[in-house]
This record gives C-alpha cells, structure tokens and sequence, in this order.
C-alpha cells in the first residue's frame, strides 16, 4: 500500500513534533574552576572580584579566605563594567551609564540617580565625583550626585583625567593625529601641554594621591613613561632597569606610605623616591606563571592580589607580607568558565573548566561533579578537547599519545598512534558512526574508523589545517566536512579522498552545518550589499538552493544542528528550524541567561544544554524534540555499504514480513514495498533506479510498528 505524504521533509516531522516556542531552563551546579576576572582591593583590603558578562560580585571581607555573591539590581542585560577604587574605602561601578556605590556597613548596592548617562567617572583626593556626560559636559559633585559644578562643556567622551586640588588637573583629549594634553583648574583655566613627538598617543594616566605626582604612558621613544610634580605643566622621562622596559610597563599602583609599584606581566618593580630607584620583587607566584596578570594591593601596601589572566593558565594569589611569600588561593573559587560539554548516552554529562588543565564529570545531571584522573606520560597533562562519541567513549589528546575511556573516565588506555606526535594542543573530532579524525598544526592529520584501534594518514592539503575554520561535521554516510571562509573541505574515508565544495560566489561563509538529514546548511554574508543568504544543498554540495528569507541580519552567526532541529544564532537570538532550514522561528534569547553562552550542545536524549562564560552550566526542562512513536522489538542492526552503487543489504534483527518506503531529500516517496525477509532477517534492494544523493529509509513490521530508520547515500 502507497504511504502518502505531502509534508516535504517528511523524516524529520516523523522524528519530531512541535514544541513550545518559550523555553524553560534548569540550571546545573558547574565544576570547580575560576572565571577570568581583574581584582579591585579598597584600602582596608576588602576584594571585589568581578563575573565576567553578569551582574554579581564576589566580595571577601577576610582576605580571599571566604567569598560572598552581592548582585546589581539591574533593568538591562550589564555592559561595560568598569571599577572604581577610591581612598575613603568606597567603591564605584560604573554599568550600563548607571553608577553605584557599595556601602560596607549593609553589603550592598547603592544607586546614585544623579550620575546617570554617565559615560566616566573618576574621584578625587578631595573627595569628590567627577563624570563625562554624552554631550561633552564635564563636572563633579561633592554630595553623591545631588548637585554638579560644570567646570567644561565640550570635552570628549574618551577623555582621560588626572585630578589633583582645584589649582592643578590634568586632561587628556583623544584627537588624530596627536592626542592633546591640557592642565586646567577647576575654575575653568585651561593651558595646552606641548610634546614634539609625532602622532602622539597617550595610553594611561595615572595620579598618586598620597604624593600628587601624576604619570602618564605613552607612544614617546623619549619617554615612555612620564612623570609630573607640578599639576602636569612640566615632564620628565622614568627610567627602568635594561630588562624592564617602559614601553610594556602594563600598571603603576600607589601606597600612603609611599611606594610606588610598576606592573609589567608577572614582573614588579617598587620605588621609594618617586621612581628615581627601583628594587624588584621576589617572584610572584610559586610556579613558572607566563601570562601576565593583574596586581591590586592596599593602601599600606601589605596586602597584595595577583590575578592571572587567560584561560589555562588562571590562578589568584594573595601575599600578606609586601609579597615576600604568595599563597595560592584559587580554589577558593567555586564558579567556572566553561569552554566545552558534551553528555554521553550513558548519562555521563563531562565539562572542561577553563581555569585547570582537566575534565569533570558528573553523574547526576551537574548535582556533584568530580575531577577526572587522566594518566600522564611525560610532563604535565593538557587536554584540549574532550571528544565522545554514542557509547560514551572519551578520546583525550596530550602528551605525544591519545588517551582513550569506555567507562566514564575510570580507567584508560593509549592508542597506538604513530603517524605523527600527538602533542597537547591538537583537535579532535568524534562522529556517531565511531570514526574519529586528529589533526596536526602542522604534520597533517590522521582517522580512525573502527573507534581508535587503527590509524590512516589523511591527503589534505596544508589549508586544511591551517585555515579559519568555522567546525566540524560528519554526514550520516560518514563523509566528514570542515568549513573554511570561502569553502569547504569534504573528506571521503572511503576512498581517502579530500575534495572541496564550491559555493555560489561573492560572498564568505558566517556558518556551517549539515542536519542528521544529510542536508548542508551554510549562511554567506555579502559586505558589499549588507545582505546575508541561507544556502541548502541536498547532494553534498553538488548544488544550492536557496531557503526561506532569514529572521534578521548578523554579524557573527551560527548554526548548530540538534536531533530533528537546526538552531541558527543570530544578534542575541536563537531560532529553531523544523524543517531543515527552510522556515524559522525565535527559540529563546541570551537575555534569559546571567552570561552570555559559550557553548551549546544537544544530547543523544533530546536535552539541549548551554555553557556559560563564568556561570554554571544550563539544560532545558524538556526534550527539545520528542520521538512521537517506540520502537517495535525489531530493528536495524545494520546497513551496507554506504555509500552504495547498486544492491543494499540490511540485516534485521528478528525475520519477519515488513514494509520499507524509500525517501528522497524533500520527503517524497520513492519505493514503498511489503516483503519477507530472510531466515535470519536479511533484506536485499534493488536501488539502482534512485537518483544520486541522500535517501532516507523507513522499515516497519507487518502491523505498522516503526522498526527503525537511517540514511544511505546513492552513488
């Protein structure tokens, strides 16, 4: 009997039905790890440590030994951050043109109406509020922000200011080709600084209010790092030691007992006399740090904090003694920053933190999560990506071998791999049919096709590796795609082919995916014409076509493709697509989360879940798309060869009379039968008539009970 459709597309409407459009999150208890922050220390030593893209602050009242979360109360999802530290023991934010205030005695946040549309702040040592507004205009306040006293009105926003007392300020305009320098009171006199050097760059101010002597770094090969005694009327040049250069001189930080610190990475120069000598400091941290980071120290110069930045390499460190001794305290820190997860269809979910060189898992749906042990062979252990594959394989790369685990982290065993070193930073990509591909930086790359047990050479070219690249993705026939700017590679293991797709000229790639349909997905942008186009091709690159018009327009974008669902990212939105990309619709936004996603992954069991930078780890509170139908006792054990020529081999797993019907790649029927198969439930098609391309069959027993589906590729 004749099954009809008249839904193009029919396979994935059969896999999924439609869900709400709004959906609900869970949020799951992250593992261990530090986010990427700047410390702020007031001058009694409370710390403000600052999450990344969200509105919380930890605070320590006891030296970075016990952290508290404090909120900003805010209306709009936070945008430049930015710390003020002043003498009084006070602190500023300034966000989203708003500023508040920290008060100590009641751990909290207060807003200061009168400094809103702000655009800077800045305080100074005679207590007082300075702020930039849009228009130009630049006053200060001396109760909170009840009343100003506009001392200019036509000063850029980008302005950077010194202030002293009311006879000596200092002023920094941004202008091309030479930035100008002005002293001024605040009475309204303003004098023009000259300097002779050509396009002239001013990087930072800097004012010590314990001494009144002003700095500034800048572009001036006769001195980069300047200093002013009298208001910034007059300059001269601050000498370093030979090994440390002004020019990369990153911080200059100020004691009340007068010492002045020069910052540059993890090295630290202080000076008692104003610069005029320098003594360096003992070695920051116990280890060989090599980022550079970020020093906060108190006003006496006691209590130090040295932050690490850049994922990998992060660590906090507190000194209590003039950084003598420095202790490691970044485990104090409970929040991560997570850079992958995966779930295995075991259960097992698996994130990388990005602060420590490991992998967590956690059995439980991010109740608990506990540190995997991964064997080291020479050094120290650095994975780079965690790589799964559908029975909760584990592949891991490091150390000149691959480290594999088939049972959730507990034990693991070497490949052997030999075609080249396999050093800590290669990539590693994991397709469902057990195929797994290593590249090289720069020896090439290699796959496996039996789940790691053997090895094969890859013929690609040096682009292929090198190139930017927009992802990974395998297509149910097991060819495997990686998407550069301008096209995309196409490998066939098969035959150990490499192959390129052409794409309609005039445009580069924005993003790439191929749906578990075989269908490939790729988003151009056009700059010259400001337009963006949703391409789909249905015979591996072979042709496009154009689909549906797109929700909005964005630079960057992305596509992500789920188990009967494509999601395409586009501004602060993700739309959902049901039907292969042709039509859209809004899914959720990034406004429902406190940090902006990292990363996005769907799971064997219809779960979509999100990463976020410094945040915990997010799954939705219901399958994404549910399976409308079980499955009979029946099924599929396997399909062969695929791609196929002519003839194509099933074996069942139980004999039996069943129904097959036969799918183009827009959902029309091509072969729909009722046979009997084999004694031991073998089945043989005929296939040569089907068009090359992608083809999806169905097979149901003889009362209609869906036995299983999968794709083959005709050639």
């Amino acid at each position: 009997m004749q099954i009809c459709r008249s839904i193009s597309l029919l396979f994935l409407l059969l896999l999924a039905q439609y869900v709400p459009a709004q959906l609900s999150w869970t949020a799951l208890n992250g593992p261990i790890g530090l986010k990427s922050q700047t410390p702020s220390v007031s001058a009694n030593g409370i710390i403000f440590l600052n999450r990344n893209n969200v509105h919380q602050f930890d605070i320590s009242f006891d030296n970075g030994d016990t952290w508290e979360a404090h909120d900003l109360t805010l209306n709009t999802f936070p945008f430049g951050f930015k710390v003020l530290q002043v003498p009084n023991d006070q602190t500023y934010v300034l966000l989203n043109d708003r500023v508040n205030r920290f008060r100590q005695n009641t751990k909290d946040w207060e807003h200061l109406p009168g400094f809103d549309e702000s655009k800077q702040i800045w305080f100074d040592s005679q207590n007082r509020l300075w702020r930039t507004l849009a228009d130009g205009q630049l006053a200060y306040s001396t109760n909170d922000g009840n009343d100003f006293t506009t001392v200019f009105s036509d000063v850029a926003n980008s302005t950077k200011l010194a202030m002293y007392n009311d006879a000596h300020n200092l002023m920094v305009i941004e202008e091309a080709p030479n930035n100008l320098v002005y002293h001024f009171t605040t009475a309204g006199q303003k004098q023009l600084i000259s300097f002779t050097a050509n396009n002239f760059y001013i990087e930072w101010v800097k004012y010590n209010p314990y001494s009144g002597t002003a700095y500034m770094k800048t572009n001036d090969y006769m001195g980069y790092i300047k200093k002013s005694t009298d208001g910034g009327i007059s300059w001269s040049a601050v000498s370093f030691p030979p090994n440390f250069p002004g020019e990369y001189l990153s911080d200059l930080l100020f004691t009340q007992t007068g010492e002045t610190w020069a910052v540059n990475g993890v090295a630290v120069l202080i000076s008692t006399n104003e610069g005029a000598d320098w003594t360096p400091l003992p070695p920051l941290t116990p280890n060989d740090l090599y980022q550079s980071g970020t020093i906060a120290i108190t006003a006496n110069g006691q209590k130090v904090y040295y932050h690490v930045t850049g994922c990998g390499a992060q660590g906090f460190y507190r000194s209590l003694d003039h950084g003598a001794v420095w202790t490691d305290i970044t485990s104090k820190f409970q929040y991560p920053d997570i850079t992958d997860i995966v779930k295995t269809s075991d259960g097992a979910l698996y994130a990388e933190a990005c602060r420590k060189y490991n992998v967590e898992v956690s059995k439980n749906e991010g109740i608990s999560w506990q540190t995997l042990t991964i064997p080291t062979a020479s050094g120290p252990f650095i994975p780079v990506s965690i790589c799964k594959s559908p029975g909760g394989t584990l592949f891991v790369p490091g150390n000149q071998v691959v480290y594999r685990s088939q049972n959730n982290g507990t034990s693991w065993d070497t490949l052997d791999f030999e075609i080249f070193p396999v050093s800590p930073y290669h990539k590693m990509s994991v397709g469902l049919d057990g195929s797994v591909y290593l590249f090289h930086n720069q020896q090439g790359a290699g796959y496996s096709m039996d789940n790691g047990e053997s090895w094969t050479q890859m013929e690609v070219s040096n682009d292929f590796i090198h190139y930017l690249y927009f992802g990974d993705q395998f297509h149910p026939n097991g060819n495997f795609y990686r998407s550069g700017q301008y096209f995309i590679h196409k490998f066939i293991p098969s035959i150990n082919f490499m192959d390129y797709v052409l794409l309609p000229g005039g445009s580069y790639i924005e993003a790439f995916a191929v749906t578990g349909t075989g269908r490939m997905l790729v988003l151009t942008t056009d700059i010259t014409f400001f337009s963006q186009t949703l391409y789909y091709s249905d015979d591996e690159g072979q042709s496009f076509q154009e689909a549906g018009p797109l929700p909005e327009w964005s630079i960057p974008a992305k596509l992500i493709s789920g188990p009967g669902m494509v999601l395409l990212r586009l501004n602060g939105n993700y739309y959902r697509s049901l039907d292969d990309g042709i039509t859209w619709e809004i899914y959720f936004a990034t406004s429902a989360f406190p940090s902006i996603i990292n990363c996005l992954y769907f799971s064997p069991d219809n779960y979509l879940y999100a990463g976020l930078y410094s945040e915990v780890i997010h799954r939705t509170g219901e399958k994404v798309v549910a399976v409308q139908e079980p499955l009979s006792h029946q099924q599929i054990e396997k399909l062969y060869p695929n791609p196929v020529t002519d003839l194509l081999f099933m074996e069942l797993s139980a004999a039996g009379i069943v129904q097959y019907s036969i799918y183009d790649a827009l959902g029309r029927v091509s072969h729909h039968q009722i046979v009997q198969t084999g004694a031991q439930g073998s089945l043989v098609l005929d296939i040569q008539s089907l068009a090359t391309g992608v083809h999806f069959i169905e097979i149901r027993n003889e009362t209609g009970g869906l036995i299983g589906r999968n794709t083959f590729y005709k050639q």
